[in-house]
């Protein structure tokens, strides 16, 4: 189980690391993470799919975006560009790299969900509706979001009319209780069409 901040605990667990902070499993950690300031802020499958690890925010962003506006190496100013305390529910069109990272669906498609609202992680992190959703797909011309950062008990959940997927491939994430993992099977069938099916590992 690795739970928020598993991974810098496994490292300091490591029997080769030491009290020394200069230790090589702390080294390894940071080395590790400066990585991912060069690694991809999104995928686009057969172009049809868009994978992110947030989402998509207002929605007002584009591809174009993700191609040619993310500075490199990414640093934490733009990771996260607010302080914890700030209340203000920002535009995300001009913090897209944040919102691609963080922002999470509305877990309704209700009318009532639509549009963008502030969320539980801060009224800067904007949850988004369904509309939103099928808007962003139409405007970008894509078919379909995957996104991830939210855990799901059965490792997989369908949205927004089936435009939207989060899958999560962590198994047992949380000590306090047990969830199943999943990823997506993306192929074309006989008739030329993309098919999605998720696979399942079962949490214990």
């Amino acid at each position: 189980r690795v739970g928020g901040e598993g991974w810098e605990r496994e490292m300091s667990q490591r029997t080769w690391a030491a009290p020394d902070p200069r230790d090589k499993g702390a080294r390894f950690y940071e080395r590790a993470h400066r990585s991912f300031d060069w690694l991809p802020l999104a995928a686009l499958v057969e172009d049809r799919i868009l994978v992110v690890h947030g989402g998509i925010g207002d929605g007002r962003f584009s591809l174009q975006d993700l191609r040619s506006r993310v500075p490199r190496p990414l640093r934490e100013a733009t990771l996260f560009p607010y302080s914890p305390g700030d209340t203000e529910l920002h535009d995300a069109g001009e913090d897209f790299i944040c919102q691609a990272l963080w922002s999470d669906p509305a877990d309704s498609d209700a009318a009532m969900a639509r549009g963008v609202h502030g969320g539980p992680r801060g009224a800067h992190i904007i949850r988004f509706g369904a509309d939103v959703t099928e808007h962003f797909c139409a405007r970008n011309g894509v078919d379909m979001v995957v996104r991830s950062h939210q855990v799901v008990p059965q490792g997989y959940r369908v949205m927004h009319g089936g435009r939207l997927v989060t899958v999560f491939s962590a198994r047992n994430y949380l000590e306090r209780e047990c969830n199943d993992s999943a990823l997506l099977l993306v192929a074309w069938d006989a008739e030329s069409n993309l098919r999605v099916r998720p696979k399942r590992l079962l949490g214990r």
